[in-house]
């Protein structure tokens, strides 16, 4: 079984989603912060992070930064969930890309989607 950190403040939204992952079948662990994510990332084995762009102490693409410098495994597959655009996340810069992009509102659809082609490549599918 996989396991999914799921990073988002709004809580109604994150226990929506880690709801929906855990009938498809994932572990999920859900936080609220940039802080609790670090912490998150250094006790467990995590296959997955899908994180919101806004958090309340910081950017999930800070989690993102630090996965790609300072994580063990730091290829870990990243889904970066944002109400604003590319071109909105852009224009701040990106140090590091992640591997999926999904602009809210998405669809259940295009979110299993996304979990399945990224857990599938990192398997070699």
């Amino acid at each position: 079984m996989k396991t999914i950190l799921l990073i988002d403040d709004n809580i109604d939204l994150r226990e929506d989603i880690a709801q929906i992952l855990t009938l498809w079948g994932y572990t999920v662990i859900g936080v609220s912060s940039y802080v609790k994510a670090i912490n998150e990332l250094k006790q467990q084995a995590i296959d997955l992070v899908i994180s919101d762009l806004v958090l309340s102490d910081g950017q999930g693409t800070a989690i993102l930064n630090h996965i790609r410098e300072s994580h063990t495994d730091k290829n870990l597959p990243f889904i970066l969930l944002s109400g604003h655009d590319l071109e909105y996340i852009y224009r701040d810069g990106l140090k590091y890309q992640p591997d999926i992009f999904l602009q809210k509102p998405f669809s259940l659809r295009g979110l299993n989607k996304a979990i399945s082609d990224i857990l599938n490549k990192e398997a070699g599918v």
